[in-house]
């Protein structure tokens, strides 16, 4: 054996007693020098440090700070795996006892990033706080865009604090890791700040300091235990190649009792493979493995501190060894250099809560790094859009046919009009919906579109809906031609033979498109009215209505003014086949979220109406701050708005809707007064609600043309 710095090197094994690293953090380094010292580099390698190992600092997206990191990257132009290390509890981005991490690294060619993470676990904003989740994102990034990284080996390690931190990373963002090492870990805070307070160690102060309180101080207290804890999201690495370690003896000669390992592994592991709580009790009280569960395990790169227990369910492992509060290099390198992730597709669907708010955070920083100026701006949004179109099948367009309208059963009420409407998008495909317009017949009138998402009842649902009537019918007493079209699939958009109705298009693989393509010739159909006034389109919807609100808005510029409500998301993509079931988010040419296409609309004037209650519930401090400096290269800020409702849901209710009238009236130069009660409110009880069966467009006195398509395969054939 040869002792170097505070590590034991062996033949085959290194390791290291994780109790006796010093629990300093150290002076924090900046623009490489240390403060009153000698230049970084110097420092670095004094302490043990590899020459070729630099010091770097990185921008959060958790809160736009910089942060610092060690960084080493191979000379060489292929892509190579990338480790990222996480130091200790009690240390921070300099400790020694990383520096064998970096050392395999150039050995075999490795990027090697080892991020700060807001230091040791003493204070709020570290120990699992959600700016250490976007410090190790970004740090990550930071990796990608300075070299090439091979994005199917991106691997995550870290000892004590590092496997604590290591595994609240594996349940917090699982997509970004081929797999994860995690060595003596904490697992649970409220547990471990017991065991510490039994035991005397001081951890339990570290705890406190971190959560704000000791357990049962308060709900928001114990909430923080259960957010920083890694068996609360665990879970959600149950697909991701997971190695989890414990010496036989921590807990007795070290600070982690290894009841934190074994029940991490259960959390992941199916019923039949779990470790029973009285084996775990027996482990943890005799520092033995139970007698039934003894048996011989081979395992060279764990050198003298054998296996003694090793148990595997799913993509989880499981290893107890012959040591205490400590971690064995190669087995834990060794391990990770086996995973490979398989290459993934160019193409790529993004849907649903398709990542975590964190990387959504980590996303839009990344994003806002490729541009600085309007002409930049203009460059990536003209590739977005392409994106988009491409991503759909729209790219090149299809031939636009005659519209062949079909309109009829003009209904008069208070100061508006009611139509049902159809007509030909593509030669055999209908749009139906109803047409609202003023009652005066002066003209000309501002257009607006009126998607509906996926809501059902009241009255069917859809734009059948008590609330889609109120909306559409207010906004043509204020002066405006509303159109309210199907979604496809949803009331009269029945066609295709080759799904179920009603209101199902699960399995039209080309919903986007459809729905995409159905809005730019609804476009078409209000500009064919002849006095609707070209320069005043606006458009407005909620849910999958507000998806297709921004998707329109990015792709058509004839829309004037939009306005999204309750859908602007930067972590959620739509979880339909309508809003997501297509490549337009994410291709081998371009990378988007919601957000950023919605930013596509500057310099038009935008409302985006967000709430408390569902994923836009983050859109004032993460997607308008994003959307409003794309508008600043516009010096359009001013055209951009967000209504924010904490308290309400997802819905298009009357608080909404008095938002997008005064923001639409604003825009398209319509009327508030002719719908104002003398308290300012907006008055919607002179809507009259009509029946489901009165607003339909075939019935059998106008019946569906014989030559409307029945699948959805020929309508775009």
């Amino acid at each position: 054996m040869k002792l170097i710095s505070e590590r034991l090197l062996f033949c085959f094994a290194v390791l290291v007693p994780l109790n006796s690293i010093a629990t300093g953090a150290g002076p924090a380094l900046s623009e490489g020098k240390a403060a009153g010292g000698p230049p970084v580099q110097k420092r670095l390698v004094e302490k043990g440090w590899p020459e070729h190992v630099r010091e770097i600092t990185y921008h959060s997206s958790a809160d736009s700070t910089l942060q610092p990191a060690l960084f080493y990257s191979p000379q060489t132009k292929q892509s190579a795996p990338l480790l990222v290390a996480l130091h200790t509890w009690s240390s921070n981005y300099v400790q020694t006892m990383s520096i064998r991490y970096a050392e395999w690294c150039i050995e075999k060619g490795w990027v090697f990033i080892h991020p700060d993470f807001r230091g040791p676990n003493r204070k709020p904003d570290a120990t699992g706080s959600d700016l250490v989740v976007g410090d190790i994102i970004s740090a990550v990034n930071y990796a990608r865009e300075n070299t090439k990284v091979d994005s199917t080996r991106i691997y995550l390690v870290g000892a004590s604090g590092g496997g604590y931190t290591s595994l609240l990373m594996a349940g917090r963002t699982p997509r970004i890791w081929t797999a994860v090492s995690a060595w003596v870990p904490i697992t649970d805070l409220e547990q471990w700040y017991r065991q510490c307070l039994k035991s005397g160690r001081r951890y339990h102060m570290d705890i406190v300091a971190s959560c704000g309180g000791v357990p049962g101080a308060s709900s928001e207290v114990d909430d923080q235990y259960k957010k920083r804890s890694p068996l609360t999201c665990l879970k959600k690495a149950a697909d991701l190649p997971l190695d989890i370690n414990a010496g036989i003896t921590d807990g007795h000669t070290g600070s982690v009792p290894i009841s934190h390992t074994l029940r991490a592994f259960n959390l992941l592991a199916a019923e039949k493979d779990r470790i029973s709580e009285k084996d775990i009790e027996y482990f943890v009280t005799h520092a033995r493995v139970p007698l039934h569960l003894q048996e011989a395990i081979s395992d060279a790169t764990y050198g003298e501190k054998k296996p003694l227990f090793r148990r595997t369910s799913g993509k989880t492992r499981v290893t107890i060894f012959d040591g205490g509060h400590e971690i064995v290099y190669e087995a834990a390198l060794n391990w990770l250099e086996q995973q490979k992730k398989p290459p993934a597709p160019e193409v790529q669907l993004c849907r649903g809560n398709y990542q975590s708010e964190q990387e959504a955070k980590a996303q839009l920083a990344r994003f806002a790094r490729t541009y600085s100026n309007l002409s930049q701006w203009k460059t990536r949004a003209k590739r977005i859009r392409e994106g988009i179109l491409s991503g759909a099948g729209l790219q090149p367009p299809p031939r636009k046919c005659a519209l062949n309208p079909v309109i009829h059963s003009k209904r008069q009420y208070d100061a508006y009009t009611v139509e049902n409407v159809a007509f030909e998008s593509l030669p055999g495909f209908f749009v139906t919906g109803n047409l609202y317009r003023p009652a005066s017949q002066d003209g000309p009138f501002a257009g607006i579109l009126c998607p509906h998402g996926h809501f059902y009842e009241p009255n069917g649902g859809g734009r059948f809906r008590n609330d889609m009537q109120k909306r559409c019918a207010t906004l043509a007493r204020m002066g405006a031609i509303v159109f309210a079209y199907d979604m496809v699939g949803w009331g009269e958009s029945d066609q295709f033979e080759d799904y179920q109705f009603p209101r199902s298009h699960s399995k039209c693989e080309s919903a986007v498109a459809l729905q995409i393509w159905n809005s730019i010739r609804a476009v078409d159909f209000l500009l064919s009215l002849q006095v609707v006034d070209p320069p005043r389109i606006g458009v407005t919807g909620a849910s999958g209505g507000g998806t297709q609100t921004f998707l329109l808005t990015a792709v058509d510029d004839r829309v004037a003014v939009s306005v999204s409500v309750v859908m602007v998301s930067a972590h959620f993509f739509g979880g339909c086949t309508c809003e997501s079931g297509m490549p337009i988010h994410k291709s081998a040419a371009h990378e988007t979220n919601n957000a950023e296409i919605a930013a596509l609309a500057a310099p038009r004037p935008q409302l985006i109406i967000s709430d408390g209650q569902d994923w836009t519930k983050n859109t004032p401090t993460v997607e308008f701050p994003y959307i409003r400096n794309v508008y600043r290269l516009y010096h359009a800020e001013h055209t951009v708005e967000n209504l924010h409702l904490p308290e309400d849901g997802h819905d298009y209710g009357y608080s909404k809707r008095l938002g997008a009238y005064t923001f639409l009236a604003k825009h398209l130069g319509l009327s508030l007064k002719k719908v104002r009660k003398p308290d300012g409110s907006v008055d919607e009880s002179r809507v009259t609600i009509e029946n489901q069966n009165l607003m339909q467009v075939f019935t059998p006195q106008y019946p569906k043309p014989p030559h409307a398509v029945k699948s959805w395969k020929h309508a775009f054939k």
